[in-house]
């Protein structure tokens, strides 16, 4: 890869999902039900690539016609064959290909850094002489496509872009809140909306046009005015993407007359619906619907989800997710669900509780028992793969509906194809690395079960509705934890965590739901749930040391020194949240006992670092840390208190010239990227069946050639 502000993946490692065994055991009629809903993932393809850049479309298509031209045979596309600059020049762009398909876009899907191909223009213009189409998307993209600028994804201006923020003028976060709120007054929810900025001069009078772009299939006479002054006009424009919603919304149909669960048409009719109109109402109806349809064999989930790549923070990426359930790796989930009230019971906010809710002020009064499922993934149309998923991102459906968690099961080893067959655990010492990798994947398992269902499936968040209501004693508002005075702060006006919180708030609640993994995993009992005990091969208890905690606060060092790669120098800014999350928990065990519990070493002549943890610390400096960050958060999020959050949470965050050489370091070391070679669905002779393909870059590309969005 070539030089660019975002540090060049050491190696790709590619892997295969493998799902034809499971999918196998499905009945005909779950199988075309799967066929139509995985059908109706992809897509979406179109519209997350318009969400990254004004190049993005044209590469997309010019790498599917590049493969269309060759029939999968790359050389085919050489002036010599053998020439081994050529064949140099086509492994790069070929690895920068599944890299960009990987993360629909030529931005990291996570971290949001663009990443370009390590190849000359002479060369785009070499393979793609064969075919005039290609000529002509080379033409409109290759100038972007080599460039490494815009660096990063952010409000538009001199070191970022944003295609949630098109048109002929860079818009400013004030302009933006200033929208949001005329949003509000309209009740327009900003998930599935785009800001297009225009501005015009009228009888020597400039003037600025801002309009809201809604995806929907349903597009009006003409634009609806939001509102007008003396030099702003706010319009409503629906029909944004309605092309290829039509095209999801026909593969949601077909799904709907191959199964026979009425909860899922229900939920499926709701999905349909929210498509045609582009109404949040609608999308909340399908997820209330979507929650209750418990336990199915096929799990399938769609919308604009996750706020990740907003610069503000609330816009949502399109994903479209169909997975097959792992009935065996499921029931460690079960027996989780099971004790899952008793769990909750020990978390340090609950004790507070002086009210007629036994969880306390705090917590919702009763968990409502979430479906928690183990998968294999059949189609997964998003910018980036999450090992777990919780939904819906809607507090208000979550304490009165209840939510489903989803572990993404990924076993299978890195094809011996591709060009990295282990992590290489960067930060860890090397007398450490072996058992570090011979535990991690555990270690990883016990934390994103229990960040997934304890940390997004806990919390309260107390809020007052415009007409009074509200659910907490307004009258009378329960004491803070934190300083023993009744809490000042709360969500009005059907104000949500994110338009509150902003940018900040996703990095606040992952950091949040980490720390809850963090200080549930120092109780044996719930490790033993997932087999951990002192008579299993890898045990809980090692020699005094709690060795799957252990791996765990080790990773957490580990992580946080790697997030560094995802902070934007010149903007001074995090590119990413969990980055950013990762980090703040590293600093705060960093800062117990002055090392006593975490310390790092940084070497900056041989450009090394390593990450240091006591054991016998874990359990006394290190869980009294975790739990005093862990009510901080849980209760400024609780709260609304964004103002102490932001004083304490951007303090912990910031990136002060020490660290900035620290992250030096990090970008000059390289990482290992995964990339994944999905499997597709086809009907054949009448049957539905599984397509795998190969771990390795050509298998990355067939497969999206083979899915024809």
């Amino acid at each position: 890869m070539a030089p660019s502000s975002s540090p060049p993946p050491t190696s790709l490692v590619i892997r295969s999902l493998k799902v034809k065994d499971v999918f196998g055991r499905l009945t005909e009629k779950e199988k075309l039900y799967a066929h139509h809903m995985s059908r109706a993932a992809w897509p979406g393809t179109r519209i997350i690539l318009q969400h990254v850049s004004p190049e993005t479309t044209h590469i997309f298509d010019l790498i599917m016609e590049l493969h269309k031209s060759c029939h999968g045979d790359w050389t085919f596309l050489l002036d010599d064959q053998d020439d081994p600059e050529n064949l140099e020049h086509l492994r790069c762009f070929l690895r920068y290909a599944a890299l960009f398909l990987s993360n629909i876009g030529n931005y990291y899907g996570e971290g949001d850094r663009k990443f370009v191909p390590d190849v000359p223009k002479s060369f785009i213009d070499m393979i793609t002489s064969t075919s005039d189409k290609a000529k002509e998307l080379a033409s409109a993209c290759a100038p972007a496509m080599l460039s490494p600028d815009p660096p990063i994804l952010a409000f538009p201006g001199p070191n970022g872009q944003s295609q949630y923020y098109p048109g002929s003028g860079n818009i400013t976060t004030e302009e933006v809140k200033t929208v949001g709120k005329i949003m509000e007054q309209h009740s327009i929810a900003s998930e599935n909306t785009r800001i297009r900025k225009m501005t015009s001069t009228r009888r020597g009078s400039k003037t600025t046009r801002f309009e809201v772009l809604q995806a929907s299939i349903e597009r009006d006479p003409a634009p609806v005015k939001l509102s007008e002054d003396d030099n702003m006009e706010v319009w409503l424009v629906r029909g944004d993407y309605s092309e290829y919603l039509l095209r999801v919304k026909g593969h949601l149909s077909e799904a709907c007359e191959a199964t026979n669960n009425e909860v899922q048409k229900l939920a499926m009719n709701d999905a349909i619906r929210f498509l045609e109109t582009g109404s949040i109402e609608k999308y909340k109806d399908y997820m209330r619907k979507w929650v209750k349809n418990k336990e199915p064999s096929v799990e399938a989930v769609f919308g604009f989800v996750e706020p990740y790549r907003d610069p503000a923070g609330t816009r949502c990426e399109f994903e479209g997710i169909v997975a097959v359930k792992d009935m065996d790796g499921s029931k460690t989930f079960d027996c989780l669900i099971e004790s899952a009230q008793d769990i909750i019971s020990t978390l340090p906010w609950i004790s507070e509780g002086h009210d007629d809710n036994a969880n306390g002020p705090f917590e919702v009064a009763e968990f409502h028992a979430p479906s928690f499922s183990s998968v294999f993934i059949l189609a997964y149309c998003s910018s980036y793969l999450f090992l777990g998923i919780n939904l819906p991102n809607y507090s208000d459906i979550k304490e009165t509906c209840g939510f489903k968690n989803l572990m993404t099961n990924r076993e299978t080893p890195p094809d011996s194809q591709s060009s990295a067959s282990q992590s290489s655990a960067p930060f860890i010492d090397e007398t450490e690395r072996a058992t570090f990798l011979l535990h991690s994947a555990h270690s990883l398992k016990v934390k994103i079960a229990l960040h997934e269902l304890f940390g997004h499936g806990t919390g309260k968040l107390l809020t007052q509705h415009a007409n009074g209501d509200a659910n907490f004693n307004v009258k009378s508002p329960p004491k803070s934890p934190l300083t023993g005075k009744p809490i000042t702060t709360w969500y009005i006006n059907g104000r949500t965590f994110p338009e509150v919180f902003g940018k900040m708030a996703t990095a606040i609640d992952e950091c949040r739901c980490d720390l809850v993994g963090a200080y549930l995993a120092l109780e044996k009992r719930v490790l033993s749930i997932f087999g951990y005990t002192d008579d299993t091969c890898i045990t809980a208890d090692d020699s005094n040391s709690l060795l799957i905690v252990y791996n765990m606060y080790l990773d957490f060092g580990r992580n946080g020194i790697q997030a560094l790669a995802h902070y934007d120098a010149v903007g001074k800014t995090w590119t990413q949240p969990h980055a950013r999350a990762r980090h703040s928990i590293m600093r705060v065990l960093l800062a117990v006992g002055n090392g006593e519990l975490m310390r790092l070493d940084v070497n900056k002549q041989t450009n090394h670092i390593t990450v240091h943890l006591s054991r016998s610390h874990i359990m006394t400096l290190g869980k009294q840390a975790i739990t005093d960050f862990l009510l901080r958060l849980h209760v400024w999020r609780s709260t609304a208190d964004v103002e102490a959050a932001e004083a304490y949470f951007g303090t912990l965050t910031s990136v002060d010239e020490g660290w900035l050489g620290v992250r030096d370091i990090v970008l000059e070391s390289g990482r290992d990227v995964e990339v994944f070679a999905q499997p597709n669905t086809l009907v054949e002779g009448g049957r539905v069946m599984v397509r795998e393909y190969d771990g390795t870059v050509e298998g990355v590309v067939r497969s999206w050639a083979e899915r024809d969005v």
